[in-house]
């Protein structure tokens, strides 16, 4: 399907931005390029991003704005931001401008001290698109919980620290547990503690 012909492309070394002409792409390319890649950052922007509450209004508000005209990709971007109320430039730029990939990784986890107070989780954007974070945590009494971090966390650069506090240390980390993101390296999606299994 669009995600496994994408992220094919995306690990190549040969993508280019979604906004090239398709006769400067090389032709396996054209398909994941012109359609795989921008179906997959819509899909995103709607599921994950800024919900389909918002999207939806706004997409519909787009056809309505430019019925029988002839819209440029900046008029779609500038309706869709009109409608979300949202600067998405940051999204825009990443997925249809550039060739960053979107490779969320887990470096390391740290608890600052024994009595499991505070689980530190230090994650890096290694690929350069930005995106929320969604994390599933193995706590070290076997509970397990879900934390999702805003896309703002990566505006100040590609690391980051999220705190998880106590009770309990933090056994084990997923990234992205329920597979929604084209993440082109997901074996650096997991952690887990000695004697664990994320």
């Amino acid at each position: 399907g669009s995600i496994r012909d994408y992220l094919e492309m995306a690990k190549s070394g040969q993508e280019r931005p979604v906004m090239t002409f398709a006769d400067q792409l090389p032709q396996m390319f054209v398909g994941p390029a012109a359609y795989d890649k921008p179906a997959i950052a819509l899909r995103l922007l709607r599921d994950v991003v800024v919900g389909p509450e918002r999207f939806d209004p706004a997409f519909k508000e787009y056809f309505r704005r430019w019925a029988y005209k002839h819209p440029t990709p900046a008029d779609f971007f500038r309706t869709i931001e009109d409608g979300v109320g949202e600067d998405l430039s940051w999204f825009w730029r990443a997925w249809f401008y550039t060739t960053q990939q979107l490779d969320q990784a887990v470096d390391s986890v740290t608890t600052a001290d024994s009595t499991g107070v505070e689980s530190q989780i230090h994650l890096r954007n290694a690929g350069g698109i930005p995106m929320p974070v969604e994390l599933g945590l193995l706590m070290d009494d076997g509970s397990t919980r879900r934390l999702r971090l805003p896309v703002e966390i990566w505006y100040h650069g590609e690391r980051f620290t999220a705190v998880v506090p106590g009770p309990g240390k933090v056994n084990g980390v997923v990234l992205d547990p329920d597979g929604v993101y084209p993440d082109v390296k997901r074996d650096n999606n997991r952690w887990a503690a000695a004697g664990s299994t994320p």
